[in-house]
């Protein structure tokens, strides 16, 4: 009864928050400049066949987007239990990366003069997810978070 239970957190170590401040800075770094010099880009799917033509392969327009779709179900999963496993501001940083991704998949559907509205948002997006990495990396122990595995998470 007085043993407090430990959940499990998604980043447990110094070394991994500093990956999680990298990566989050580029992306946040990356979104700014997005909104401050608007570049001319072309939206493609995310998982893109033209490499097929090579062999002179061409998939219809459909299974492109089959494929496609599924793995952005995939991703949007993978968000959601990854959701679940975080905790405190693990979660803002979860939240902060799946908003700059999905939103950056939106940009793909829309004209381009909608998607460059998107794009302060996702700044915003990637903002407070770096600045959520920054508070893991500050806070995180130098000995990191004791992991929690499946033989002391039982209760026997």
């Amino acid at each position: 009864m007085g043993q407090s239970e430990i959940k499990p957190r998604l980043i447990h170590t110094k070394r991994g928050a500093v990956f999680a401040l990298c990566c989050t800075g580029y992306f946040a770094i990356l979104s700014v400049r997005d909104v401050l010099w608007h570049s001319q880009r072309q939206h493609h799917w995310l998982l893109d066949f033209d490499w097929l033509v090579l062999w002179h392969i061409s998939l219809p327009a459909w299974v492109v987007a089959g494929v496609n779709l599924a793995f952005y179900a995939g991703l949007f999963w993978g968000g959601v239990l990854l959701y679940r496993i975080a905790q405190g501001k693990e979660r803002v940083l979860v939240v902060g990366w799946a908003a700059v991704i999905f939103l950056g998949l939106i940009q793909f559907l829309i004209s381009a003069s909608a998607a460059t509205e998107i794009d302060p948002l996702k700044a915003f997006m990637a903002a407070a997810a770096f600045l959520a990495a920054v508070d893991i990396f500050l806070k995180m122990p130098a000995s990191g978070y004791p992991r929690v595995d499946n033989q002391t998470s039982r209760n026997t």
